[in-house]
Formats: C-alpha cells, sequence, structure tokens
C-alpha cells in the first residue's frame, strides 16, 4: 500500500532505494544460507515442494493488443543456448554482485525463449537467487501472456506462488485493466484476492479514483476496503481534493475515517496547504479535525518545517500540539539538525524540551552520530544522557563499529556505557554477525556481556542459524538462550522446516522446545500448511500441541479461513479451541461476513460460539448494526450476551451515538442499560466529547449518569484535559467527582506536568485535591521522579504520603541514583524506610541495630 508523506519524487525515490537495498540484503542472506546448507547437505541436491495448483478463474483472451516484450535496454540479449554458461558464471561471482548479475540475465533472455529458460532454474542452487530468476522471467511474460504467466506462477509453492499471481495481475492490469479486475473479482475470498485487487485498485486509483473507490467497495472484504481507501483518496485528492474530502466525510467514524481524512489532507498540503488547513478547520468533530491537520502538518514538516511549528502554535490543544511538535522534529532533525537544536535551545527547561531533545537526539543520531555526542556529553548525568549515548553509538556502529568501540571504550564505567557498548554490537551484528559475537563474549563481561551476544545472535540466528543455535547453547543460559534457539529454528525452517523439526524435538522437555516448536509451526505453515498441520498433531497431546496449533492456525486463517475453521474444530474441546475459534471468525468477518457467521451460529458449543460472536461483531456493526443488535438481544441471558452486546454498543456508538444511545434507552434491564451507556457514550466521547457530555448530563441521576460521565472523562481528557477538568468540576461533591478529577490528572500529567499543577493549584484543599495529587504522582513516578517529588509534599494522609514517596524513590533511583540518594535524605520519611532504599545502594556494612553509620554520616542523619 503506497503511503503519501512529502513529494512524490521524495517517496519514488525513497522507494527505489529500499527497494534496491532489500535486493542485495537478500541476496548476500541467500548465499550464507547456500553455502551453510552446502556444509550441512549430505547428498548436495537441492529439492523443492511444488503444492498442486489451486483452483483459479480462466483468463480470457485480451481484447488489447500485446505489447511486444523486449530484454531491458541495459541487458544484452541472451539466447537459450547462451544461458547455462551466463547462469554458471553468474554464480562463481562474489556474494555482492551474484544477485544483480542473475537479474541481468533474466531480464536479457530472448522472449521466445522465457518458458524453455524458466526450465533451467534448477541449474541455480541458491534459493532465493532461483526464485528471483524464475519470478523476473513470470513478469516479462505477463506483458503478453497474462494465461501463460499464470500457469507457470501456479507450479511454484507456498506464498511465492500467491506472489507471483498478484504480480502477474498488476502487470496485466497495466495494459489491460479492466480483464484483470474482472478476473479478481472471480477470485475466491483470502489473502490471494486481496493482494490482487489492491494491484488492480493501485493502478485504477490512478486513472480513476472514484471508479476505484466504487471497485474496493464491491467486496465483502472490509479489511480491503479500509486499508485501500489511503491509495485512492491520496490520488483523488491530488486530482479533486474538494471531492476526495467529501468522500471521506461520508465513512463512518472511526480509524478508518481518520486515516481517510488524514490522507486527504497530507495530499492537499502538497499543493494548497492553506485551502487544505482552512477545510481542515472547519470540521465539525474535534478527532476528525486533528487527523485532518496532522496530515498537514507532516506534509509542512518536510517542505518548510519551521513554518509547521509556526502553524503547530496556532492550535488550541495542548496535547495535540506536543504531538505535532514531536513529528516535526524528526522531520526537521533529518535535513537540519543544527537549526533544530538552535530551535530547541531557546526553550524554557521543561519536560516537553526535555521530550524533545530526546527526539531531536534520536533523529541526529543516525545522520550526524558525532554531533549527538557532543549533544549528549553536554547533558547532566542522568537518563536523558544515557539515551542519547546509546542512539548515538547505534548511529556511529551503522558506519564504522571499530570506531565505535574505540569511541565508547573512553567513556566511564556505568549504565550509559553499557548501553552504549549493546546497542554497538546489535547494529555490528547486522553486516557481521560472527565477528559481534566473538568480541561479545570475549571483550565484554557481566549484564552488558550478556545483552550484547543476545543482540549479535539475533542478527546471526537469520544468516546462520545453525551457527546462532551453537553460540547460544555455549554462551547463553535461561529466558536469554530460550529466546534465540526459538527464533534460531524459526529462522531455520524457512529453508529447510524438515532439519528444523528434527533439531527441535531433540531439545529437552520445557518452555524453550515449546516456544521453539510452536514458531516453526507457525512459519511452516506460511509454506505448507497441510504438512505443519500433520507434524503438530503427531505429538502428544499437551501445552506444547496446544501453543504451536495456535501458532499454525493463524497464517492459514489469512489465506483460506474455511481450513483453519477445520483445522479449529477437530481440536479437542476446551479453551485453545475457543480461543482458534474466535480468532477465525474474526479474521473470517474481515473477507466474507455472511459466510462467517453462518459458520459461527452452527458452532454447537456455546462458549465458543460467544467468544466467536464477539469477535466478528465489528464487522457486523459496520455492516449492519440493528441487525447485530437485535441478535445479540436475543441471545440467552448472561455474560455471553452482556459481552456481545456491549461491543455493539461500543462500536455502533463510534460511527452513529445518536442511533446507539436510543435503541440503548429501549432496553428494559436499568442495570444492562447502564453499562451499555458507559461503553456507547465512552466511543461517542472519541469522536465528539461535549456532544457526549451534554448526553451525559440529561441521563437521571444516579449509576446511569455516574458511568457515562466517568466514560466521557476518561476520554475526554486524553484529547481536550483543561475542558474536561472544567466539565468535571461541575460534578456535586462525592466518589463520581473524586474519580472524575483522578482521570482528568492522571492522562493531563502524562503530557503537560505543568498546566495540570497550574489547575490543581485552583483546586480547594479536599479530599478531591488528594484523589488529584495521588493520581498525578501515579503518572510520573516512573518517567519523572523529580516532578512526582514536588507534588508527593502536597498529600495530607501521612500514611499515604510515605507510600508514595517510596514508589518515588525506588523509580528515581533506577534513573538517577546520586540525585536519588539525596532527595531520600533530605526528606521526611521514616528512618527504617531509609534504611531499606539507601542501604541497597551502597556497599557499607549495615550495623544490624539500625541504620548504618557511614549511612547516617553521609546523609546527616540522626
Amino acid at each position: 500500500m503506497e503511503t503519501f508523506k512529502g513529494s512524490r519524487g521524495r517517496m519514488t525515490y525513497t522507494i527505489r532505494a529500499a527497494v534496491l537495498i532489500i535486493a542485495i540484503a537478500l541476496g548476500v542472506l541467500g548465499d550464507r544460507l547456500w553455502m551453510r546448507w552446502h556444509r550441512t547437505s549430505a547428498t548436495g541436491s537441492f529439492k523443492t515442494t511444488t503444492a498442486p495448483p489451486r483452483p483459479l478463474p480462466p483468463i480470457k483472451p485480451s481484447k488489447s493488443p500485446p505489447r511486444p516484450v523486449r530484454p531491458n535496454a541495459a541487458d544484452a540479449m541472451i539466447t537459450l543456448a547462451e544461458l547455462p554458461a551466463a547462469i554458471e558464471a553468474a554464480i562463481a561471482r562474489t556474494p555482492e554482485k551474484r544477485y544483480s548479475e542473475i537479474h541481468r540475465i533474466a531480464g536479457g533472455v530472448v522472449f521466445d525463449d522465457i518458458s524453455a529458460a524458466i526450465g533451467l532454474a534448477d541449474r541455480i542452487p541458491n534459493l532465493n537467487l532461483r526464485q528471483h530468476f524464475v519470478q523476473t522471467l513470470i513478469r516479462r511474460l505477463a506483458e503478453t501472456d497474462p494465461a501463460a504467466a499464470m500457469a507457470r506462477a501456479r507450479t511454484l509453492s507456498g506464498q511465492p506462488q500467491d506472489q507471483m499471481i498478484a504480480e502477474i495481475v498488476a502487470v496485466w492490469a497495466d495494459h489491460d485493466l479492466s480483464a484483470a479486475a474482472g478476473w479478481v473479482k472471480e477470485l475466491p475470498s483470502g489473502n490471494l484476492r486481496r493482494d490482487a485487487a489492491n494491484r488492480v485498485i493501485n493502478q485504477m486509483a490512478q486513472l480513476d479514483p472514484k471508479g476505484a473507490f466504487d471497485y474496493a467497495a464491491s467486496f465483502a472484504d472490509v479489511a480491503l476496503q479500509r486499508n485501500s481507501q489511503h491509495t485512492i483518496l491520496s490520488q483523488w485528492a491530488a486530482q479533486d481534493p474538494l471531492q476526495a474530502a467529501g468522500k471521506a466525510m461520508e465513512l463512518p467514524a472511526g480509524s478508518q475515517k481518520d486515516n481517510a481524512l488524514q490522507a486527504v489532507a497530507n495530499r492537499w498540503a502538497e499543493t494548497d496547504p492553506k485551502a487544505a488547513a482552512d477545510w481542515a478547520a472547519a470540521l465539525p468533530n474535534t478527532r476528525n479535525r486533528d487527523h485532518a491537520l496532522s496530515g498537514i502538518i507532516d506534509q509542512m514538516s518536510h517542505i518548510n518545517p519551521k513554518g509547521a511549528l509556526e502553524f503547530i502554535g496556532k492550535i488550541n490543544s495542548p496535547n495535540f500540539q506536543r504531538e505535532m511538535l514531536y513529528s516535526c522534529v524528526a522531520n526537521w532533525g533529518s535535513t537540519d539538525s543544527e537549526g533544530l537544536l538552535q530551535w530547541i535551545g531557546q526553550m524554557p527547561d521543561s519536560p516537553t524540551r526535555r521530550q524533545l531533545l530526546d527526539a531531536a537526539g534520536n533523529q541526529i543520531s543516525w545522520s550526524d552520530p558525532e554531533r549527538a555526542i557532543s549533544l549528549a556529553q553536554n547533558l547532566p548525568a542522568g537518563s536523558q544522557r544515557n539515551n542519547l549515548l546509546a542512539q548515538a553509538a547505534s548511529g556511529l556502529a551503522a558506519k564504522d563499529p571499530q570506531a565505535a568501540l574505540n569511541w565508547v571504550s573512553a567513556l566511564p564505567d556505568g549504565q550509559g556505557r553499557g548501553m552504549a557498548l549493546q546497542n554497538i554490537v546489535s547494529q555490528w551484528a547486522q553486516t557481521d554477525p560472527q565477528a559481534a559475537m566473538e568480541y561479545a563474549s570475549t571483550q565484554l563481561t557481566g549484564a552488558t556481556r550478556n545483552e550484547a551476544i543476545q543482540n549479535a545472535l539475533q542478527g546471526l540466528s537469520q544468516s546462520d542459524p545453525q551457527a546462532a543455535l551453537e553460540a547460544a547453547n555455549t554462551h547463553l543460559t535461561g529466558n536469554a538462550r530460550q529466546n534465540i534457539v526459538a527464533n534460531a529454528i524459526a529462522n531455520w525452517g524457512q529453508t529447510d522446516p524438515q532439519a528444523a523439526a528434527e533439531y527441535a524435538v531433540t531439545l529437552p522437555p520445557g518452555q524453550m522446545r515449546n516456544q521453539a516448536l510452536s514458531q516453526l509451526a507457525s512459519n511452516w505453515a506460511q509454506t505448507d500448511p497441510d504438512a505443519a498441520s500433520a507434524w503438530v498433531k503427531s505429538w502428544p497431546p499437551g501445552p506444547a500441541q496446544r501453543d504451536a496449533m495456535r501458532n499454525l492456525i493463524w497464517p492459514v486463517v489469512q489465506n483460506s479461513p474455511t481450513q483453519a475453521a477445520d483445522m479449529a474444530l477437530a481440536l479437542p474441546a476446551g479453551q485453545t479451541r475457543n480461543e482458534m475459534i474466535g480468532n477465525i471468525a474474526g479474521q473470517w468477518a474481515g473477507q466474507d461476513l455472511d459466510a462467517a457467521l453462518n459458520w459461527v451460529q452452527q458452532l454447537p458449543d456455546q462458549k465458543a460460539r460467544e467468544q466467536a460472536l464477539n469477535n466478528l461483531s465489528h464487522a457486523w456493526v459496520q455492516r449492519d448494526p440493528d441487525a447485530a443488535a437485535a441478535y445479540a438481544l436475543n441471545q440467552p441471558a448472561g455474560n455471553g450476551r452482556n459481552g456481545l452486546l456491549n461491543n455493539v454498543a461500543s462500536q455502533w456508538a463510534s460511527s452513529d451515538p445518536q442511533k446507539a444511545v436510543a435503541w440503548i434507552g429501549s432496553v428494559s434491564d436499568p442495570q444492562l442499560r447502564s453499562q451499555l451507556y458507559n461503553n456507547a457514550v465512552g466511543s461517542w466521547a472519541e469522536q465528539s466529547p461535549q456532544e457526549a457530555a451534554e448526553f451525559a448530563s440529561k441521563l437521571p441521576s444516579g449509576d446511569e449518569q455516574n458511568n457515562a460521565a466517568s466514560a466521557v472523562v476518561a476520554r475526554w481528557s486524553n484529547s481536550d484535559p483543561q475542558s474536561a477538568a472544567a466539565w468535571a468540576t461541575t460534578f456535586p461533591a462525592g466518589t463520581a467527582r473524586d474519580e472524575a478529577l483522578q482521570n482528568v490528572a492522571r492522562n493531563w500529567a502524562q503530557n503537560d506536568p505543568a498546566g495540570v499543577e497550574a489547575w490543581a493549584n485552583q483546586l480547594p484543599r479536599d479530599q478531591s485535591f488528594d484523589k488529584v495529587v495521588g493520581g498525578v504522582i501515579d503518572t510520573l513516578a516512573g518517567s519523572s521522579p523529580e516532578v512526582a517529588a514536588r507534588w508527593v509534599e502536597n498529600l495530607s494522609d501521612d500514611q499515604n504520603r510515605n507510600q508514595k514517596m517510596e514508589m518515588i524513590a525506588n523509580n528515581w533511583l533506577n534513573q538517577d541514583e546520586a540525585g536519588a540518594l539525596d532527595w531520600i535524605a533530605k526528606s521526611d520519611m521514616p528512618n527504617e524506610v531509609k534504611e531499606r532504599l539507601l542501604d541497597r545502594n551502597t556497599s557499607t556494612p549495615s550495623n544490624p541495630e539500625g541504620m548504618s553509620q557511614a549511612l547516617r554520616r553521609r546523609y546527616r542523619i540522626r
């Protein structure tokens, strides 16, 4: 799916660069795997399994005249007689050049020889190279004879077959869009149809975005509709932004509409940012307005970051402003790091400035790691300095691992040095995992060594999984060894699942074996689900089989829900079976709601049916909320019915809150009605908190109103805490008011501690005030313990204050030990609490009769 961030030229360049990098990486990786296979293969032969071709719609002769297919201009023509020698010569080249040479050869084969050339692919022992050779030839064949290309693609196995068919559709659609679109409509539901339809929609959107929108809507696949809208509306906005905006506004409320508005605004701002901004500012819904503005700001931040920042400054929403600031910082830092740092340097010290500096440092660490190092060294000791040093280490290691090691060796011992070393080894492992592994195991010690070895083995497990297994068994223990072993076996299974399976079953029984078997089953199912399923079913019943079957079914349901359904129903009754059935129902409903509903309604097990109905309710409500609500109300009373009703209420209110609450008002059970209002009003508040608040205020007083009001405050305080706080303070004194104010304070403190502090200081010093202070402390204790420490002094209850102080101290000690120790010593916490906190952070022996004398003298404690 194409995304539009910045100009089309910038995106095209990025995509081409990314494709080239990926291609080279795949070639190098494939060669490493091939060499490893040569070391372990007894026969030296390369075997592949070919899945039986699945029935596909017939391809009718194209009405459009075929275009001549010629070799690429840069590729010399190669005849069939010359091809074997050319392949042998390509294989003999260095790994870095092997891939490009095979690509050149496939692009130069004479068209009449393409079919015969595919038959010579077995001369290429490297799996990735062989696949690329065949796929390049099939793509060329598809330009004039899609039927022949499709027949060839169906001889491939597993996922490569589906990927190749979808690519053929894209080539076909390029010169006969109507025929390709009609053929895709006849495909059975599943991943293949979804991928092929997306290829057609991408082509159609460039010529006729309205037609592309209608074509996507003609599929029952909700996920296809949702995922294609971004591409369609972006193309539409480039041609007629007002029409595209109108279509986006017609979508039901929720993330689908949010993303659509953002896509339209982003593309519109590329040509006329003022008109786009005027349109966005006039949108009546806060959530819609914010998403549209974010698309505009993202576009502006690539072209004129200072202008984007000025634009952000005019937005009256502190939380949204802060979020957009971070986005601008990331984009600005990639082009003008010095200008960005000067701008941040002019800001007063605050949590916002520190967070922006973190974001800027992360960006600069990759473009200019030396500058990031200098920036970090000017920061005071603490978590921010350590994080920036670690980020700079990654950026420096990406350029020169040895230079990064030389630099980090000069750092003083401590958390910052350890984090930097771990990041260097992790980055090094992406280019030379063996060298990174050797360095970590021989030059490092303690926790830093263990973390670095894990980072190195993550990279090694992708290029040489058997070597990673050997190293993990030698150097690691516990969870670290378990994770590496599981990943290595899963990666091994991508090239030789049978050998990986034989190794996995030799592991000792336990969590490591179960994890390895589960990941292997999941990967195997993507290429040969029948073989993977038969293998898992041959195990004895138990946790290992259950977890593997869970991982096995997931990739199958993406492509064939009916096959996944049969696999799930074959499981023994119980929680695992119900969970699998629920997951299948949710995925299936996104592709074909009617088929999924029919299957679920016939399930004999009540618990499985209830879980499945909950999982598919989202798709059902999107299409027919009245039917979903009526069905839910007619279910037998109980937790299953209540859960389904709550889901329907919440999802319906996201798209049409007025109709949702009108339906809830007709529910006769007052307790159930109160629950449904709580869910519906909470969803309503995501879209329009003022309207939801007005509705809640008109409900009869009591639990029904209190629950609805609480739901509004919880959602409203995320987007506009000032307005939520002003509304909550109008509540009558009591539990509902206290809880509402506490919710506001928690959410507000996450992004604007100074703002919440100014508001809280205006509150009367009563029970509500203590609730507010407690909520702020809970939020800030982990991220800004020094700020939380100032708040704790306002608590009136001694027991509560001591508990909060101890929580703050523990968090602070993990981030800035010196600052925390100083605060602990000066605080009025009981001495026994100070003893516990301080003594754990010093090697001074304790006095068994009380606090150690050394600590007493150091911190002036009597």
